[in-house]
């Protein structure tokens, strides 16, 4: 298994964001397993593309509503609003991340 390049690891965060602008978050795991498939490699570095990806299309929401929600959902939860970022975030992550590792265990398994 080879490591990953700044630059596709660059082009896949573009393919997660357009992906989950254009047909929803489950784009996500499709995508991270179609890479995985196709180009064999690290798990972390397919899930750090979908965090990416989605923190691409969190900068391009309308900051004042934006910082409104999350001041509004930091006070029902009691935290911070900012610290609310770590939820779709990881959420992102890890739907990259567990994708692309079914999918090299799949491919092991001479699936």
């Amino acid at each position: 298994m080879r490591g990953r390049g700044p630059f596709e690891l660059l082009l896949l965060a573009v393919l997660m964001a357009v992906g989950t602008w254009l047909g929803g978050w489950w784009a996500v795991p499709l995508l991270a397993a179609g890479w995985q498939w196709l180009r064999p490699g690290s798990a972390w570095s397919i899930g750090s593309a979908a965090l990416l990806g989605w923190g691409g299309l969190l900068m391009l929401l309308p900051p004042a509503p934006f910082g409104r929600l999350l001041e509004r959902l930091g006070g029902l939860l009691s935290l911070p609003g900012p610290v609310l970022l770590v939820l779709p975030l990881s959420y992102a992550l890890l739907l990259g991340w567990s994708a692309a590792r079914l999918t090299l265990a799949f491919r092991k398994a001479g699936g």
